[in-house]
């Protein structure tokens, strides 16, 4: 029983971690977009 809880906790923290990871590069994408898109705006 405690090892299926451990189990179910380490699917839980790679599951958490895959989000975070995804989570990430799609603010780092947001922000690319915004900022080209600033560029665009402001530019000559």
């Amino acid at each position: 029983m405690i090892r299926g809880n451990q189990a179910h906790a380490h699917f839980l923290v790679s599951k958490l971690g895959l989000w975070n990871q995804c989570h990430r590069s799609t603010i780092a994408t947001c922000c690319l977009y915004v900022v080209l898109l600033a560029d665009h705006v402001l530019g000559p």
